[in-house]
């Protein structure tokens, strides 16, 4: 088992992460109450019941971050607030989308075929997404003046 928290002035954060999580819910309720946390998150529950003895366990606020191809299952954010999840983190679900277009695309283009071309955003488009106005007169403060 590893334990961190994140201390603040008054209170901590409690991460935990647990080869086998039933065994440990009492360990780390006794560490909970001897911090106190301001929360609770506990790495990777590998199934619905581990999320469920995780949820009804605690009575401070909880995250979890199920992942594409991770341990803990996905969820809708209705199913893990009925089990006593107060948020989830879906930190890389768009990276992870976008890294399988970039590779489509890639292959698209190596293949020679290009027919993905106009599956994509214009570039109007994407300049609105990015902001690029925004960037561009950035440029044209600081840009060095020849």
């Amino acid at each position: 088992m590893r334990v961190a928290s994140c201390p603040s002035p008054h209170r901590a954060w409690l991460t935990a992460r647990f080869a086998e999580l039933e065994p440990q819910v009492g360990f780390l309720n006794a560490i909970r109450a001897a911090l106190p946390a301001d929360g609770i998150f506990v790495e990777a529950p590998r199934s619905v019941a581990e999320l469920e003895i995780v949820g009804k366990a605690f009575d401070v606020p909880q995250i979890c971050n199920p992942l594409m191809g991770g341990h803990t299952p996905i969820l809708s954010m209705e199913e893990l607030g009925q089990l006593g999840f107060n948020c989830a983190v879906l930190g890389l679900d768009t990276v992870m989308h976008a890294a399988k277009a970039i590779e489509n695309v890639l292959m698209d283009m190596k293949s020679g075929k290009f027919a993905l071309r106009n599956d994509g955003m214009d570039f109007e488009d994407y300049k609105k997404v990015v902001g690029y106005d925004k960037w561009e007169s950035v440029d044209e403060r600081f840009a060095p003046r020849t």
